[in-house]
């Protein structure tokens, strides 16, 4: 529901916590993808505006995180 200005800094949350998820085990992976699509229905039956851009995002977000290495 938030403003469309704002949708595009939701990659870096699904990026991020994704990555966070897959850190921590297959127990927090499972809450994290059944997190992720609780919100894509949120999406498609509640937001009133740029369904497809705010899909786009977290599905660019999901994807990112499944790629992303951390540097040590």
């Amino acid at each position: 529901t938030d403003d469309m200005e704002r949708v595009d800094r939701y990659f870096y949350a699904y990026r991020n916590d994704y990555v966070t998820a897959k850190k921590r085990g297959v127990l927090d992976l499972a809450i994290y993808y059944a997190g992720f699509y609780l919100n894509c229905f949120r999406v498609l039956f509640q937001s009133k505006d740029g369904k497809k851009q705010r899909l786009g995002v977290m599905k660019k977000g999901l994807i990112a995180g499944r790629k992303f290495r951390i540097e040590k």
